[in-house]
């Protein structure tokens, strides 16, 4: 359930980037960077989960 909701995170933060920096839309010839970011940044909150996160839950449990 945690992964998915990263996942989630992690798509919402990629079109807030790609929206404010790019163009109101996100054109075809975009879509494969809007993946490749979106891939990176979920790769990177899953290991700040599994890294940080879940060992400070485990301290409070």
């Amino acid at each position: 359930m945690e992964i998915l909701l990263i996942l989630v995170v992690s798509a919402i933060i990629t079109y807030l980037l790609f929206y404010f920096t790019g163009g109101k839309e996100i054109l075809l010839d975009e879509m494969i960077y809007f993946l490749i970011t979106d891939i990176f940044i979920s790769l990177f909150l899953i290991g700040f989960y599994a890294l940080f996160l879940s060992d400070w839950l485990m301290r409070i449990l």
